[in-house]
């Protein structure tokens, strides 16, 4: 039985806790804002080079992984999608035109937990973050001691950020980050990671935090829905981690044992990503 399941949104336009779609526009705005050629660009430049081959390179080759998109979603856009996860075996893409996130990924989590002879993980991802190589084993061995409806939390990574002309990587510590978030589910139950805030979602729920694996990299960017407190971001990472420039050896060893990439690698991705995407000038207008 495949126990660890994830779910990623692509750009999808539906209602969700990612700000592009709380802002009040109309679909087709908001799907024009989306598919914006040069935003898409940059989604699948970080999604084909920092997203998928940290998935591919799991040491735990036993899990699903579905990826909710839109066939709103140009045609081009589309195919080049389908080709992107066919190259990862443990990967599908979920279409679906539904109003929400949740409402398009509940009936997939619930066939998963009705068949389940016993406790499976949901775990959420955004298509340009990346989890370490061990970050599935570690939600797998985990199902053995999990509490039904229990949450764990991996609060420690890196910011891989590009911020004014400058591309950094910190060590990052989170709570409850939404990178690999997710419910343990028992049999029949229906948990979607999606369901609430991630930020406060401990609240409701028991929890359990991992601060040893180093379990993810967030990436921060232009075209980023929360593009407007990276600066933020970076001021934090910084605060929390004010070595990281003394210790850069120390981060790339860090890195380079728990992930398959090199400090240099991930700063070319950052550096040769597409120019600046419409997404940021909406944003402002939105906050004024």
């Amino acid at each position: 039985m495949t126990r660890v399941h994830g779910y990623v949104r692509f750009s999808y336009p539906g209602r969700s806790d990612a700000r592009a779609s709380r802002i009040e526009m109309t679909l087709q705005e908001r799907v024009a804002l989306l598919y914006a050629p040069l935003r898409m660009e940059q989604r699948f430049h970080l999604f084909e080079n920092i997203n998928l081959p940290a998935l591919r390179a799991q040491t735990e080759q036993d899990f699903r992984i579905s990826f909710l998109a839109s066939r709103l979603m140009p045609l081009a856009w589309r195919q080049r999608m389908e080709a992107a996860v066919a190259a990862l075996p443990q990967g599908e893409v979920v279409w679906n035109e539904a109003e929400r996130v949740i409402d398009a990924l509940n009936p997939a989590i619930a066939e998963v937990t009705a068949a389940a002879a016993g406790m499976t993980f949901h775990f959420r991802l955004d298509d340009d973050d990346a989890l370490c190589t061990t970050a599935i084993a570690t939600m797998a061995a985990y199902c053995d001691s999990a509490l039904p409806d229990e949450l764990p939390s991996f609060p420690r990574g890196f910011l891989l950020i590009h911020h004014d002309g400058q591309v950094k990587l910190i060590r990052k510590y989170e709570d409850f980050i939404a990178i690999g978030l997710g419910f343990f589910a028992a049999p029949g139950a229906l948990r979607n990671p999606f369901s609430g805030r991630h930020r406060k979602i401990y609240r409701r729920v028991p929890t359990r935090l991992q601060p040893r694996l180093p379990a993810y990299i967030h990436v921060a960017h232009s075209s980023s829905d929360t593009v407007a407190s990276n600066a933020m971001k970076l001021r934090k990472a910084e605060r929390d981690d004010p070595h990281h420039l003394t210790q850069s050896d120390r981060v790339a060893a860090l890195l380079e044992s728990h992930f398959p990439f090199t400090v240099p690698e991930l700063v070319r991705v950052m550096a040769t990503m597409p120019a600046p995407a419409p997404v940021l000038q909406v944003y402002q207008l939105a906050a004024e």
